[in-house]
């Protein structure tokens, strides 16, 4: 009776052992595949709305250098750094003594030439002919005289060259010191001098002559058309240097060209002023500029006259406005941007030069997608991503744009509501089951 008790018994000890170990199989299966579906992290993709916006300096409307057109010594300078000035102020003066007794003389000459002319126009006296005849004279004596100095003179030169030559001789023979070689070499030099200057002596002397006989067939002969036209144009020549001689004097009298600022001082009286070389900087400031530069994928979507908001650091509390008041139809060459100028009203004194400010174009927003670089999966030089659906990650291809260091706008590929992984692993890859950590 015992027997099928015990069998019965084990019977059902080995069938709870192996319903055990079936359990036991069951849940580490279980485990198993429940550890192959990767964790990840995610985020979802939504839209941000943002204005076309570009940063740069603020500068002055306008920057002046002002500067002298003539030379000279600085009498007194009007004005310092802070003043403000109006157009045509004076700023700077220069000493005018030269300049003032050039004038006298330009309209001595003036006088000189008008008086000339007059007189020829009026025709020669007996007594100017006779005058004339006198000079004639005087020159040609005068020419003659020259002719005997240059005859000494040529004699002169020739004994001292052969006192030279004969010296030379001496001296390569070790018959004479150093000393009478210099002597020598230095009377030859003084003789040849002298000789040279009698000839040019001589021309100038032909030369006189030759005006003095000229005026003097000219007054026998009465004035010719010519001879009062030449006679004209010196009086022409001498109201042109008057003119000339009066402008420079009032040059001495530095203006500002523009209403501004003094912003910069660079001469004080005493020195001595020179051309072009900056005496004072003025900037006109009650309108700034502000040029930024943006890329060619905006810069058709920013009209000419168009408002923009302007924020300045440091003004954190007063939103600015400005006008677009030019966009450059050429590119920087350095990095393939195009300048655009705006133009801000500061009457209030606000802005100044060389402040940074945010420029933001209102009137073409746009909707853009961001996504961290780190989601980027790079393959081929093309950039994909994860996307999530379901449970399941899609390998997607995605066109980019450049943000900053650690973002990029997605042109292509997502849309708003898109749910993407973030920081892949190399074990992810298109179709994989994953579960949301």
């Amino acid at each position: 009776m015992k027997k099928p008790f015990v069998q019965t018994l084990l019977a059902i000890s080995m069938m709870s052992s192996l319903g055990l170990m079936a359990a036991g199989c069951s849940t580490t299966e279980t485990t198993s595949a429940a550890a192959t579906v990767p964790a990840v992290k995610t985020m979802k993709m939504s839209s941000t709305v943002g204005n076309v916006m570009a940063s740069g300096k603020i500068l002055p409307d306008q920057e002046v250098q002002i500067v002298s057109k003539i030379s000279g010594k600085v009498a007194s300078v009007a004005v310092k750094e802070g003043s403000q000035v109006k157009q045509g102020d004076t700023v700077v003066k220069l000493e005018t003594d030269d300049y003032a007794l050039q004038v006298l003389q330009a309209q001595s000459s003036i006088d000189a030439s008008q008086a000339k002319l007059a007189d020829v126009k009026a025709g020669a006296r007996d007594q100017e002919i006779e005058a004339l005849q006198a000079a004639v004279q005087a020159a040609e004596a005068a020419t003659e005289q020259t002719q005997a100095a240059i005859d000494q003179a040529k004699a002169v030169l020739d004994l001292s060259q052969k006192s030279y030559e004969r010296t030379q001789n001496l001296f390569s023979q070790g018959a004479v010191a150093q000393v009478q070689m210099d002597q020598a070499s230095t009377d030859l030099e003084k003789a040849r001098t002298a000789y040279e200057q009698a000839l040019a002596q001589q021309k100038l002397m032909e030369g006189q002559l030759s005006a003095a006989q000229a005026k003097l067939d000219l007054a026998r002969s009465g004035p010719t058309s010519n001879t009062v036209k030449a006679l004209q144009a010196d009086v022409d020549r001498a109201e042109s240097s008057f003119a000339i001689s009066k402008n420079a004097l009032n040059n001495t009298n530095i203006t500002s060209p523009i209403h501004g600022t003094v912003v910069q001082r660079a001469i004080e009286p005493g020195e001595m002023a020179q051309p072009g070389v900056p005496l004072l900087t003025v900037v006109k400031m009650d309108q700034v500029q502000i040029q930024v530069s943006v890329g060619q994928e905006v810069v058709n979507q920013i009209q000419l006259g168009a408002s923009v908001d302007i924020h300045v650091v440091g003004q954190d509390e007063k939103m600015f406005k400005g006008t677009v008041e030019f966009v450059s139809p050429v590119s920087d060459v350095n990095n393939s941007t195009f300048p655009v100028k705006i133009k801000v009203e500061n009457q209030s004194g606000l802005l100044r030069a060389g402040m940074v400010a945010e420029v933001r174009f209102n009137e073409k927003a746009r909707t853009q997608i961001e996504v961290p670089k780190t989601a980027l999966v790079i393959e081929d030089d093309k950039f994909f991503v994860y996307k999530l659906n379901n449970d399941v990650v899609k390998l997607v291809e995605v066109q980019t744009k450049e943000k900053n260091q650690d973002w990029v706008f997605v042109t292509n590929g997502l849309a708003s509501g898109d749910e993407i992984v973030i920081n892949p692993t190399p074990q992810l890859n298109d179709g994989l089951k994953v579960k949301i950590n």
